[in-house]
């Protein structure tokens, strides 16, 4: 629909309580780091 790539669901989203409120996505079958976000 808006071109990307294929995302494989479902994921697992890590929420962190650091001052750069950083989120990570993680495959929940390989463990795989899938990406990260911050406030940065």
């Amino acid at each position: 629909m808006t071109g990307g790539a294929e995302r494989l669901l479902p994921i697992l989203r890590a929420v962190f309580g650091d001052a750069q409120c950083s989120w990570v996505h993680i495959d929940p079958a390989t463990g795989a780091v899938l990406g990260r976000s911050d406030s940065g």
